[in-house]
């Protein structure tokens, strides 16, 4: 049992990390800078440094 809890610990672990890095590409560390908003056809501004909905 001691073993099937280890392995299944260090999986966990591995998914923590894959799902961190999927959250750096999701979530831009950009601060969006004034110069850098848009405003598109529908109203919606956006951040064309990092191609984010404001």
């Amino acid at each position: 049992m001691r073993e099937l809890a280890t392995s299944l610990g260090k999986s966990h672990e591995d998914n923590v990390q894959v799902l961190k890095v999927i959250k750096k590409e999701l979530v831009p560390n950009c601060k969006h800078p004034k110069k850098m908003r848009d405003e598109s056809p529908n109203g919606q501004w956006y951040c064309m440094n990092c191609n984010f909905d404001l």
